[in-house]
């Protein structure tokens, strides 16, 4: 049966073998005011192309995509200069169409500066007729594909993909791009046989984005939301749903591993946990992976909110044909589209293994703060995002979380670690606390020093014993 997983996984594919194979140079100046591409998609989005062309195209380039709801020529050929249409995706029908139309050699098409045609196979007749009204377009690129396989299975190179290696040859279509292969169990515990995913992150969230509104597409999967946070109705709702996949931030483990239910209610239905957005502390983890004994490996992503989308991923068994480790402790390897930096304290570059901040750049980062340009300026350097994380990349390109650089403290002439007092106090034998943030307060003996102070949540234990003893 087709699906929309059939088709977003393929997507998904293509997207990622583009990324892998090189990137690819949009002009940095297009003709619009802002120097934005404007796209124009003229496909249904039930067809894999205008899938791919809206719900993929925008998150992997800086672009205004204009819709147009049902293919009218007259209509298409007013949107052009109406609203400035730098990139057009076609499909060899509506081509022929446009050829043959007494406006094609008569409507301002000058804006145009990239076409491609995909789906079917473009005759070379054909494409030769519509590259002559538009002079500022070279060759035309596009993938061919069809329905049976989801997407598309050859796409045409574009000058520099796989080293130069691979040719763009008159009349092809291209070179065969490779499948990627997602190993997803293929009975879970339901009926069905379905995979039973529970959002619990807010869809303003980049995470909770992703999970409900990709993840779906990526695999045959019912979605569970919780409109809000509840670490009750979390826990009904696992075994009244029987929920097979988590995904989860650290703020939230850590709230359920410290809750009286999580000893008690019944979470064998779980198989898989991931846990994305910031870092999960080992021993956080290792706590848990304690409450799911079905459940291996807890995978997930690291990034921030400047970038829109994650930095890393801790990779699965095979990922990279086995290349991609997984070390314990780290946040994963750098995924495709994502550029990163370990810089020290005077700006240089950081050596494998050297703590330092990490900078990051890519196509999903932000421009700055809207309304706060101090902040930008601070956050937004030459192209780089200023993440505030200290961080070290091994010598296999393995990514560690060291420290919050924003958070560290400067205490007696020492640069202090809030997040290594807390982990300290965490970690004491006797469980006295099982919550805690560290911060600087004013009262140093200069203007910049702080002086460290402890927030506690007490465990029943250490609320036995009470504050003094404690």
């Amino acid at each position: 049966m087709l699906s929309h997983g059939n088709i977003t996984h393929a997507l998904l594919a293509l997207t990622i073998y583009g990324m892998e194979l090189g990137k690819v140079q949009a002009p940095p100046v297009w003709n619009t005011p802002e120097g934005i591409q404007v796209s124009f998609n003229v496909v249904p989005l039930y067809h894999a192309l205008g899938l791919y062309f809206t719900n993929f195209f925008n998150f992997l380039s800086r672009s205004t995509t204009i819709v147009l709801p049902k293919w009218d020529i007259q209509v298409f050929f007013d949107s052009i200069p109406k609203y400035q249409i730098t990139n057009l995706s076609l499909i060899p029908s509506l081509v022929h169409q446009i050829v043959h139309h007494s406006r094609f050699k008569t409507v301002d098409l000058s804006s145009v500066k990239a076409i491609s045609c995909n789906a079917a196979h473009i005759a070379p007749q054909l494409a030769q007729q519509l590259r002559t009204r538009f002079p500022d377009v070279g060759k035309m690129d596009g993938a061919y594909g069809l329905s049976e396989v989801a997407a598309a299975v050859s796409i045409v190179p574009v000058p520099g993909m796989l080293n130069g290696r691979a040719k763009n040859k008159p009349g092809s279509v291209g070179i065969i791009f490779p499948g990627i292969e997602v190993r997803i169990p293929t009975v879970w515990n339901t009926p069905e046989g379905i995979q039973v995913s529970f959002n619990v992150v807010p869809l303003y969230h980049t995470l909770g984005l992703y999970f409900t509104n990709f993840s779906n597409f990526l695999s045959r999967s019912t979605t569970i939301l919780l409109p809000k946070w509840d670490i009750e109705v979390f826990f009904d709702s696992i075994p009244k749903y029987q929920i097979t996949n988590l995904s989860l931030v650290p703020s939230l483990v850590h709230q359920m591993i410290h809750h009286p239910r999580f000893k008690t209610v019944d979470l064998s239905f779980v198989k898989a946990i991931s846990c994305s957005a910031a870092h999960l502390a080992p021993q956080l983890a290792q706590q848990l992976r304690a409450g799911f004994p079905d459940v291996g490996e807890i995978y997930g992503r690291f990034g921030l909110s400047e970038v829109a989308a994650p930095l890393s991923i801790v990779p699965v068994p095979g990922m990279l044909n086995g290349r991609a480790k997984n070390k314990p402790g780290s946040v994963g390897i750098i995924i495709p589209g994502v550029e990163v930096r370990i810089v020290r304290p005077d700006g240089s570059l950081a050596g494998p293994n050297e703590v330092g901040e990490l900078f990051t750049r890519g196509a999903g980062s932000a421009l700055g703060y809207k309304g706060n340009d101090k902040a930008s300026r601070e956050t937004f350097v030459d192209g780089w995002v200023r993440t505030g994380d200290r961080m070290r990349i091994d010598e296999d390109g393995v990514l560690f979380f060291e420290d919050r650089a924003k958070d560290t403290l400067k205490v007696s002439g020492m640069q202090v670690s809030p997040l290594e007092i807390e982990t300290t106090l965490l970690a004491h034998p006797d469980k006295l606390i099982i919550d805690v943030t560290v911060a600087g307060v004013t009262g140093g003996r200069t203007a910049d020093e702080r002086i460290t102070r402890a927030w506690v949540v007490f465990s029943p234990t250490g609320a036995a014993l009470g504050s003094k003893e404690v």
